[in-house]
C-alpha cells in the first residue's frame, strides 16, 4: 500500500494537473521571430512612415531623458538590439546600456515612470528594483529541486527579447549575503555572454538567452555593460520631468501601434553590413590606433554594432556611411562624458 501511495505521489509530482500547469494543445505550430501581435501576418516590405516614426520616438525619449538627445540615441539603439551572431566563445549584437547620473531629486519615482513608458512600446519587458532584499532573497537562476524532481524557475529565466530593466538606484547601503553575491554573478554573466546558468546543484549548465538589459543608476553601475553613458540633464527638464513623462504618454497614445511595429521590425529585419566601403573602416581604425594605442579590435566591433543599431533605428536595411559617422561621433561624445564624470568624481 505504501509503495502504491509513493508511486501516486511521484506521478503527481512529475505530472501536475492542468489546474496547476495549464496545457496548450496545438494542431499546427509556426514559430515567429517576435512576439508582437501587430505583425502576425509578417514583416512589411517597406515602411513609408519609418523616418517620421523614428523622429517621434527620438523626440519622446529625448524629452523623457531630461532633454539629452545623445542618451535618446543610445536608448533607441538598445530598444532594437538583439544577438545576431553567436558561437561557442562569444556573441555579437547584445547592447546592455547603463544610463547613469540620474538626478537624485527625481528618485525613486522617475525610474519606475520611465520603465512604464518603455513598457508601452515593447511587447515584453520586466522591471527589477535592485533592493538589498530582492538581491538577497529572490532566486535569479533556475535551480533543480531533487525532492520534487522539478526545475524551479528564476527571475532571469525570461522569454527571448524580453527587455530587462534593472533599477540600481534602489540599492541601499547594507550587506549583500552570499545569495546576493550569486545573484550579481548571474546577472553579470547574462549581460556579458547572453547565457544563463541553470543550477543542477552538482553542476551548472549554460543556456543561451537574448535578453536586452538596461541598467539605471546614479553612478556607474557595479554590473558590466556594453555601453556606459552618463546622462547630461537640462536643469529645467529636471523640474518638469513628471509632467513631461505624463505628456509623453498622451503624445504616444495615438501613435503606439506604429511605434510598436517599427521597433519590432527594426529588431528582426535582415541588415546588410557589407555595404560600407572597407577602406573607410580601415582608415578610421588606423587613425583610432594612432590617436590611442589602447584601441583594440573589440572596440572596432563595438563601433560596428553601434553603427548597425543606428541604421536599424532609422528603419534601414543596410549600413550607410552616415550611420558609421554618427556612431563615431556618439562614441566620441560618450568618451568625453566618461572622462568628465571621472574627473568630477576624483575631485575633493
Amino acid at each position: 500500500m505504501d509503495e502504491f501511495v509513493d508511486d501516486v505521489s511521484e506521478h503527481q509530482a512529475t505530472h501536475p494537473p492542468p489546474s496547476l500547469i495549464p496545457r496548450l494543445h496545438a494542431v499546427s505550430v509556426r514559430k515567429l521571430p517576435h512576439t508582437n501581435p501587430l505583425l502576425l501576418r509578417g514583416l512589411p516590405s517597406s515602411d513609408a512612415c519609418a523616418e517620421t516614426t523614428y523622429k517621434d520616438l527620438h523626440n519622446l525619449l529625448t524629452q523623457c531623458l531630461f532633454g539629452d538627445g545623445v542618451a535618446a540615441d543610445y536608448l533607441l539603439c538598445h530598444l532594437v538590439s538583439s544577438v545576431y551572431i553567436r558561437d561557442e566563445v562569444e556573441c555579437r549584437g547584445q547592447f546592455c546600456l547603463n544610463l547613469s547620473n540620474i538626478p537624485a531629486e527625481v528618485l525613486p519615482g522617475y525610474t519606475r515612470s520611465l520603465y512604464e513608458l518603455l513598457e508601452l512600446l515593447l511587447p515584453a519587458s520586466h522591471y527589477l528594483p535592485m533592493t538589498l532584499d530582492n538581491m538577497n532573497t529572490l532566486q535569479f537562476a533556475p535551480k533543480k529541486d531533487y525532492k520534487t524532481n522539478k526545475l524551479t524557475s528564476g527571475i532571469l529565466q525570461l522569454a527571448p527579447h524580453t527587455h530587462l530593466v534593472l533599477d540600481e538606484t534602489r540599492l541601499e547601503a547594507g550587506k549583500l549575503e552570499s545569495a546576493g553575491v550569486e545573484a550579481v554573478k548571474h546577472v553579470a554573466h547574462l549581460i556579458k555572454a547572453q547565457r544563463l546558468k541553470y543550477d543542477f546543484q552538482f553542476y551548472q549548465l549554460d543556456f543561451n538567452t537574448d535578453v536586452p538589459v538596461l541598467v539605471l543608476s546614479e553612478g556607474k553601475s557595479m554590473l558590466p555593460s556594453n555601453c556606459y553613458l552618463p546622462i547630461v540633464p537640462d536643469l529645467d527638464a529636471i523640474k518638469l520631468i513628471d509632467e513631461t513623462i505624463k505628456a509623453g504618454r498622451h503624445y504616444v497614445a495615438p501613435k503606439l501601434d506604429g511605434m510598436r511595429r517599427f521597433l519590432t521590425c527594426a529588431r528582426v529585419r535582415p541588415f546588410d553590413m557589407k555595404t560600407l566601403d572597407p577602406t573607410v573602416v580601415q582608415d578610421d581604425f588606423v587613425r583610432m590606433r594612432t590617436e590611442n594605442s589602447a584601441v583594440t579590435m573589440d572596440d572596432l566591433h563595438a563601433l560596428f554594432v553601434l553603427a548597425r543599431l543606428l541604421g536599424l533605428s532609422r528603419g534601414r536595411t543596410a549600413l550607410h556611411r552616415d550611420d558609421w559617422e554618427r556612431a563615431k561621433a556618439l562614441e566620441g561624445e560618450r568618451r568625453n562624458r566618461m572622462e568628465l564624470f571621472s574627473k568630477r568624481k576624483s575631485e575633493p
